[in-house]
């Protein structure tokens, strides 16, 4: 059996990201949606609502906007760049 979950994760800073990259990119709901293959409702939840999506939809988000989800997952964590190839790297 599953231990009961402690704390619940909210989603919605992640939901606020995904709308602020795809406002930045000139998208609209509905064609982020379609590009996704998702129904307009699902995808409107997740921006506005917290809907906890599918690690894959998920992905598919991050990947389409590029964003970063490091500090959502890990915000007690010291991040910086490494100074040979840009990538983020865990203090």
């Amino acid at each position: 059996m599953r231990k009961e979950a402690k704390h619940k994760f909210d989603f919605k800073p992640i939901g606020n990201a995904i709308k602020d990259n795809r406002i930045s990119k000139d998208l609209t709901q509905q064609e982020m949606a379609g590009l996704l293959d998702l129904q307009l409702p699902y995808y409107c939840r997740i921006e506005n609502n917290g809907q906890h999506p599918s690690l894959q939809i998920l992905y598919e988000l991050v990947q389409a906007l590029h964003i970063s989800l490091d500090e959502y997952f890990l915000p007690d964590k010291k991040l910086s760049r490494h100074p040979r190839d840009a990538s983020l790297t865990i203090c």
